[in-house]
């Protein structure tokens, strides 16, 4: 029953990490003719509720944060950023964590200080999550 009526309300299920590394091809700022490639691209999911999931995806040269939200057509970018723009010269990431409620944090990327990305502690719940972000960063 509760696939057709998510049918009826125009509800989609949200991408898998694969797909979603395959979505950062429709980013405007995709740069396949720089090099770009997805060969080796990694994401990690930073939130996820019934309707919405929030990834992070990493390539060789950008990085990008998508908003899938089922009851949207698609994902949305909400940035994409030169790998310079998150790592500072000595590859440590450029950003600050804020706790934010029990189970959650918040992320604040140094180059978009007046965004805040939601991050769900419970889907890293045997790591420090600190820990969890850099090391992806930088990898």
């Amino acid at each position: 029953m509760g696939e057709i009526s998510e049918y009826l309300l125009g509800l989609r299920e949200c991408l898998n990490k694969d797909q979603i590394i395959q979505f950062v091809r429709n980013s405007i700022n995709f740069d396949k003719g720089g090099g770009e490639t997805l060969n080796g691209a990694k994401a990690i999911l930073l939130f996820t509720n019934s309707n919405q999931q929030s990834w992070l995806v990493k390539t060789n040269k950008r990085f990008y944060k998508i908003l899938d939200d089922r009851r949207k057509p698609k994902p949305i970018f909400n940035f994409s950023a030169k790998k310079e723009k998150i790592l500072d010269r000595s590859n440590q990431p450029k950003l600050n964590l804020n706790p934010y409620k029990k189970d959650f944090s918040k992320v604040i990327f140094s180059f978009r200080p007046d965004k805040e990305y939601l991050i769900d502690k419970k889907l890293f719940s045997n790591v420090e999550f600190d820990e969890v972000i850099t090391n992806f960063l930088k990898d």
